[in-house]
């Protein structure tokens, strides 16, 4: 099997377990190489095309974080965009989720309320899974609460709450 540019990190650590908050927290994953983790491929049987899809959206991630870094918001969604027109599903709609999470807490740190929204609620849209779902409100909530819309923060908290049911 060939091995994977060292282009990013992210999505093979999601593989491994690794959750958003600690990829999100933690400076020196985007520097470590992907050489290092080969084994996480290998073992999720991933076919050539979902594996060209997992790199693809690995350059995406730092393309994003490139646009972040340089506060280049324009361009943010439609680099954005490009990963959920990959159709992820299954075990790989967690990884496009984990992703909106890092993109929208970083716009929210960077007060980019509206752009946040946006990546959640396209995400939204295509989630299927449950949990995801709920992650994606959970944060969708944690937005509105740092704008100070602090009755859109329960209601959205509360719709999260109606999905674990």
């Amino acid at each position: 099997m060939k091995s994977l540019p060292a282009i990013c990190l992210l999505f093979v650590l999601m593989l491994s377990g690794v959750s958003a908050a600690q990829v999100a927290d933690d400076p020196s994953i985007s520097k470590t190489p992907v050489q290092n983790f080969p084994g996480v491929i290998r073992k999720q049987n991933r076919s050539e095309e979902d594996l060209a899809k997992l790199r693809f959206a690995a350059s995406q991630h730092e393309i994003i974080s490139i646009l972040l870094d340089e506060q280049d918001f324009e361009g943010i969604v439609p680099e954005y965009n490009r990963i959920l027109e990959l159709e992820l599903t299954g075990d790989d709609e967690s990884l496009v989720v984990k992703e909106a999470l890092i993109i929208a807490d970083r716009l929210m740190k960077l007060e980019q309320y509206p752009l946040a929204h946006e990546i959640i609620d396209e995400t939204l849209e295509v989630t299927r899974q449950r949990d995801n779902r709920f992650s994606l409100l959970m944060m969708k909530g944690k937005i509105y609460k740092e704008e100070g819309q602090i009755r859109k923060a329960l209601k959205t908290y509360k719709a999260a709450q109606r999905i674990q049911k």
